[in-house]
């Protein structure tokens, strides 16, 4: 329970749980689409069309201006001399995705609830689209950038162990590379969590 409120503590594990309540009713309610002609024949599943629907439009809250807070991450990441020449440009790119897709993520929404006139922003379609292409990319790279994260913290608790048994057991350095690897061990679950996170949501 105080692991649950501690995620809700913030406005983006608001967000985060929000998108996972989504993502299960977005695959209940097409799960019986091959089953069911129509969505009344399925209560249940109805019942789990519109509240992915209603959830998908009150997740625009939680990100509304986000992209002020990705614009900050690049001028962060742009002026740090300790990032990674490895990482640096796959996440400058992540980033850039990013900052469009919250942008246009935005100006759709508030178009969508009259704040904006959709009938003078000329294509808007084809801005919806273009949108939808972001979401996709930043799905592509994060699960590239999480998958090199992965295999890395695999490899270095593999050369790590191999020190442990070639030094003498029970040494300070020991203690230290057995920390080392639990440290490892965090990051690889988090990269494989949000593998498997940016995987269904590429899927979905």
């Amino acid at each position: 329970l105080r692991r649950l409120l501690k995620v809700m503590s913030s406005s983006r594990g608001r967000d985060k749980l929000c998108g996972l309540i989504q993502y299960v009713c977005r695959l209940l309610a097409v799960s019986a689409l091959g089953r069911y002609k129509d969505l009344t024949e399925m209560p249940v599943r109805q019942s789990a069309y519109f509240l992915w629907q209603n959830l998908a439009n009150t997740r625009k809250v939680f990100r509304f201006l986000k992209f002020l807070e990705v614009f900050d991450e690049i001028l962060a990441l742009s002026s740090s001399s300790s990032a990674q020449r490895s990482f640096y440009f796959l996440e400058i790119i992540k980033l850039a995705t990013s900052f469009f897709y919250f942008l246009l993520d935005n100006f759709i929404w508030l178009t969508r609830v009259n704040v904006f006139d959709s009938t003078r922003v000329s294509q808007f379609d084809k801005l919806v689209r273009f949108k939808r292409h972001m979401s996709f990319t930043r799905c592509v790279l994060t699960l590239v950038q999480e998958s090199q994260l992965y295999l890395r913290s695999r490899s270095e608790i593999s050369r790590i162990i191999k020190d442990i048994l070639i030094s003498q057991i029970g040494s300070s350095d020991s203690k230290s590379s057995v920390s080392r690897i639990v440290k490892l061990r965090d990051v690889q679950r988090k990269s494989f969590m949000s593998i498997l996170h940016q995987v269904t949501k590429s899927i979905m």
